[in-house]
This record gives C-alpha cells, structure tokens and sequence, in this order.
C-alpha cells in the first residue's frame, strides 16, 4: 500500500488493487471511446492551417466524449453534403441557425459584430511546380472564446472575401474552411449553401496521423 499525504497532514492508505481498478477503469473508456471513432482521411488543402492533406483523423459522434450533443460555434465538424449525401466534408461551423454571416475585406463579421482578427505569422503554402511561398496567418477569436488559426492565400481581396449578408435557416449551420481563399463551404450557396443538422457525422477529435511531410502530428488535437 501507498501512503499519501492530505492538505492537513493526515496520511491516509491507498490500496493497490483500488489504483490498478482505477486504471482498468480508464484503460477501458478511452477504448470504449476509441471504438465510437470513425476515420477520415483529408484530400484537399481547404482546412490548412488545422488540418493537412494526408490527415487521417478520428470523428467523435456528437454526443460522445469530447463532442457536445450538436455542432457548436467555431467546432470543427464532418458532414454530409445537403445536394449529394455520399460525399463527407470537413469545415468549421461559423454560424448557428438564425445567425447573420458577411465577408467585408476578408474580415468575418457574425451578426454584424466583426470576429476578432490578429496575426500569427505566416504560413509556407505549395504554388506552380513545387515551390512554396509564404501566406498571411491570423487567429480568429469568437465571441465564446473559440479561437484557431486561417490563412488567406490572396490576402485579403479573394473572391468570397466580400459577400453579401447570408441567414442561416432554422435547422442548419453554416460552415467554412480555414484556408479561407481556397475552401467550397456555405458561402457558395450553390455547391454547398446551409448544412442542415441531421446532415452532420460527428466532430473531428485527434489526428491519428498524417502522411504530410515533414510534420509531426501523431494524435494532434484539433482545435
């Protein structure tokens, strides 16, 4: 037995076997949790910085473990496409239902209140025969604290870097790509528009691991 120390001095006795239970115990969830996981694979560069082309990552069910009962507000999340159900994406969710959504300069303005916005270096991004560059980088900080990284390719003048006003529908959210100048998300209203509820699969966890070079990512956490 183990002797342990309390705030007042007072030793008490910790018996082995309750200490191996306790770890049978959690050996045991986190596999139960493992087991819920689904794995994607990440083909396109439309999440970069947050996740890599060659990203194997483990989708949580909402409702399960780290995943909350129903996407929330700057989480990152898997989901059936509304016009072709057989293709799974990943985007950030960026507004809940009944929220207003606009682009203005490449700023992200939510119920016309502008996200806060500040830089975080740059980011080295592939361009025309396999040589790199370096992007903007900035982190997004959302009204709930939410906070990860995006990059703009083409600063700040993109093409859906200035939008009309989008109102998400009762039922639905809409989603956006981190890589904010190269993503098809909900604010092309017609290859992809608002993502209903029921559309959704679950919540991107940990990268499992990755097939990007020269990254270290086994079991990264996904902001």
């Amino acid at each position: 037995m183990t002797d342990r120390t309390t705030p007042d001095g007072v030793l008490y006795r910790i018996r082995p076997h309750a200490s191996r239970l306790g770890r049978l115990l959690l050996a045991g969830g986190v596999l139960l949790l493992l087991a819920s996981c689904r794995n994607f694979s990440v083909p396109s560069g439309s999440n970069i910085p947050t996740l890599l082309v060659g990203d194997i990552v483990m989708v949580l069910p909402f409702g399960e473990g780290p995943a909350t009962g129903a996407p929330a507000r700057g989480d990152m999340a898997v989901f059936r496409l509304p016009k072709e159900r057989s293709s799974y994406f990943i985007k950030r969710v960026i507004g809940l239902p009944g929220d207003r959504i606009q682009m203005r300069n490449g700023r992200l303005f939510i119920n016309g209140d502008m996200v806060r916005r500040e830089p975080a270096g740059s980011y080295k991004t592939a361009v025309e025969f396999g040589s790199e560059k370096p992007v903007p980088k900035y982190r997004e900080t959302l009204a709930n604290g939410r906070t990860y990284e995006v990059i703009e390719i083409q600063g700040d003048s993109g093409y859906y870097d200035n939008t009309d006003e989008y109102v998400v529908p009762a039922g639905h959210c809409f989603v956006m790509g981190d890589n904010r100048d190269n993503s098809d998300d909900s604010r092309d209203l017609a290859a992809v528009g608002y993502i209903p509820l029921e559309n959704f699969v679950g919540k991107p966890w940990r990268v499992l691991f990755s097939t990007a070079k020269a990254q270290m990512r086994l079991f990264k956490i996904i902001q």
